[in-house]
Protein backbone atom coordinates (compact mmCIF):
# COMPACT_ATOMS: atom_id res chain seq x y z
CA UNK A 1 0.00 0.00 0.00
CA UNK A 2 1.08 3.43 -1.01
CA UNK A 3 2.48 5.86 2.00
CA UNK A 4 -0.40 7.96 0.59
CA UNK A 5 -2.81 6.15 1.65
CA UNK A 6 -1.66 5.51 5.18
CA UNK A 7 -1.03 9.67 5.27
CA UNK A 8 -4.83 9.79 4.22
CA UNK A 9 -6.52 7.69 6.47
CA UNK A 10 -4.54 9.19 9.65
CA UNK A 11 -4.94 12.60 8.59
CA UNK A 12 -9.01 11.82 8.43
CA UNK A 13 -9.33 9.91 11.35
CA UNK A 14 -7.66 12.37 12.83
CA UNK A 15 -9.83 15.36 11.50
CA UNK A 16 -12.89 13.24 12.35
CA UNK A 17 -11.87 12.16 16.22
CA UNK A 18 -10.64 16.21 16.61
CA UNK A 19 -14.10 17.17 15.03
CA UNK A 20 -16.04 15.08 17.33
CA UNK A 21 -14.00 16.48 20.41
CA UNK A 22 -13.08 13.31 20.95
CA UNK A 23 -9.65 12.39 22.85
CA UNK A 24 -7.97 9.16 21.45
CA UNK A 25 -8.23 7.22 24.63
CA UNK A 26 -11.92 8.38 24.23
CA UNK A 27 -12.45 7.21 20.40
CA UNK A 28 -10.01 4.09 21.01
CA UNK A 29 -12.93 2.98 23.57
CA UNK A 30 -15.76 3.13 21.83
CA UNK A 31 -14.36 1.46 18.84
CA UNK A 32 -13.18 -1.34 21.14
CA UNK A 33 -9.02 -1.04 20.46
CA UNK A 34 -6.47 0.06 22.65
CA UNK A 35 -5.28 3.56 22.93
CA UNK A 36 -1.88 2.91 21.82
CA UNK A 37 -3.36 0.80 18.91
CA UNK A 38 -5.61 3.88 17.60
CA UNK A 39 -2.44 6.07 17.87
CA UNK A 40 -0.30 3.87 15.16
CA UNK A 41 -3.47 4.79 12.92
CA UNK A 42 -3.32 8.37 13.60
CA UNK A 43 0.47 8.64 13.28
CA UNK A 44 -0.18 6.60 9.68
CA UNK A 45 1.93 3.83 11.32
CA UNK A 46 -0.76 1.55 10.25
CA UNK A 47 -3.84 0.92 8.46
CA UNK A 48 -6.97 -0.10 10.35
CA UNK A 49 -8.54 -3.63 9.87
CA UNK A 50 -11.69 -3.77 7.82
CA UNK A 51 -13.67 -4.14 11.37
CA UNK A 52 -11.87 -1.62 12.58
CA UNK A 53 -12.43 0.94 9.83
CA UNK A 54 -16.17 0.07 10.06
CA UNK A 55 -16.47 1.05 13.52
CA UNK A 56 -14.66 3.99 13.28
CA UNK A 57 -16.73 4.97 9.99
CA UNK A 58 -20.29 4.19 12.23
CA UNK A 59 -18.70 6.54 15.12
CA UNK A 60 -18.09 8.92 12.65
CA UNK A 61 -21.38 8.99 10.76
CA UNK A 62 -19.79 8.30 7.20
CA UNK A 63 -19.17 5.56 4.99
CA UNK A 64 -15.78 3.48 5.02
CA UNK A 65 -14.83 5.15 2.14
CA UNK A 66 -14.85 8.45 3.20
CA UNK A 67 -12.35 7.82 5.68
CA UNK A 68 -9.88 6.44 2.93
CA UNK A 69 -10.88 8.18 -0.08
CA UNK A 70 -12.25 11.77 1.57
CA UNK A 71 -14.76 14.06 -0.17
CA UNK A 72 -14.32 17.12 1.63
CA UNK A 73 -17.93 18.91 0.89
CA UNK A 74 -19.78 15.67 1.92
CA UNK A 75 -17.91 15.55 5.28
CA UNK A 76 -18.55 18.36 5.98
CA UNK A 77 -22.39 18.18 6.07
CA UNK A 78 -22.19 14.74 8.24
CA UNK A 79 -19.47 16.77 10.39
CA UNK A 80 -22.41 19.36 11.16
CA UNK A 81 -24.66 16.52 11.62
CA UNK A 82 -22.63 14.74 13.91
CA UNK A 83 -21.77 18.15 15.96
CA UNK A 84 -25.77 18.88 16.22
CA UNK A 85 -26.50 15.04 17.28
CA UNK A 86 -23.88 15.58 20.03
CA UNK A 87 -24.97 18.60 21.26
CA UNK A 88 -28.74 17.35 21.27
CA UNK A 89 -27.30 14.27 23.62
CA UNK A 90 -24.84 16.01 25.98
CA UNK A 91 -28.01 18.64 26.31
CA UNK A 92 -30.37 15.17 27.26
CA UNK A 93 -27.73 14.19 29.63
CA UNK A 94 -27.35 17.30 31.30
CA UNK A 95 -31.11 17.89 31.68
CA UNK A 96 -31.42 14.40 33.04
CA UNK A 97 -28.57 14.23 35.37
CA UNK A 98 -29.81 14.69 38.90
CA UNK A 99 -33.22 13.10 38.25
CA UNK A 100 -34.52 10.25 40.49
CA UNK A 101 -35.00 6.39 38.97
CA UNK A 102 -38.55 6.67 38.78
CA UNK A 103 -38.32 10.54 37.12
CA UNK A 104 -35.89 8.56 34.79
CA UNK A 105 -38.22 5.43 34.08
CA UNK A 106 -41.05 7.40 33.16
CA UNK A 107 -38.85 9.51 30.50
CA UNK A 108 -37.40 6.26 29.22
CA UNK A 109 -41.20 5.28 28.60
CA UNK A 110 -42.12 8.65 26.63
CA UNK A 111 -39.20 8.18 24.65
CA UNK A 112 -40.19 4.52 24.08
CA UNK A 113 -43.64 5.94 22.44
CA UNK A 114 -42.28 8.82 20.66
CA UNK A 115 -39.56 6.08 18.97
CA UNK A 116 -42.67 4.14 17.95
CA UNK A 117 -45.04 6.62 16.37
CA UNK A 118 -41.88 7.98 14.30
CA UNK A 119 -40.50 5.21 12.90
CA UNK A 120 -44.17 3.86 11.76
CA UNK A 121 -44.23 4.15 8.13
CA UNK A 122 -46.27 7.59 6.60
CA UNK A 123 -49.14 6.47 5.04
Amino acid sequence: MSNNLYETVSSELADYRNKMDLTQEQLAEIVGISQSHYAKLENGQRLPSLKVLQSLSQVFGVKMGDIIEPNKEAASFVESINKAKLDIQNNISFMLKNKSLSDLKSIERIISVILEEISKPQE
